[in-house]
């Protein structure tokens, strides 16, 4: 079964579009900087105009560089937060967060609940986590 599904895969991947330099770019100083890159600076970076890039990117990738840098962002944090290290503002800052209701609203909106219901603490409030965190 799993070499029908690697060929089924394979097939799919060597059908696909050629990759964008440009998205290709973008997406890589997107993911290098943990989704903190400014958006406007890598369009003045890349020579053509914001909505050329965002139709471009959106284009191949399905979603907005702004969102793309969004969801690197809440992957990162979101890693970090299984690890249990800090609390949920110590965590927020260094992942560009401004504070830690603005992480918690990205968990919501990307993982559907709390940081602290991701994190498995089984409270669903953050404010309860924070002392665990």
């Amino acid at each position: 079964r799993f070499a029908v599904v690697d060929e089924v895969i394979a097939r799919m991947a060597d059908g696909g579009p050629e990759p964008d330099p440009l998205v290709d770019w973008v997406w890589r100083q997107l993911r290098a900087s943990g989704g903190r890159a400014r958006i406007a600076d890598l369009v003045a970076k890349s020579g053509w105009s914001h909505r050329h890039v965002v139709a471009r990117f959106r284009h191949h990738v399905g979603v907005t560089p702004k969102t793309a840098a969004n969801v690197i962002r809440f992957e990162r944090a979101a890693a970090a937060l299984t690890l249990k290290q800090s609390s949920l503002a110590e965590l927020a800052v260094p992942h560009g967060y401004a504070d830690q209701s603005h992480l918690t609203r990205d968990f919501v909106r990307f993982a559907g609940n709390t940081p602290a219901v991701h994190a498995g603490t089984g409270r669903t409030s953050a404010r309860g986590a924070i002392g665990q965190l």
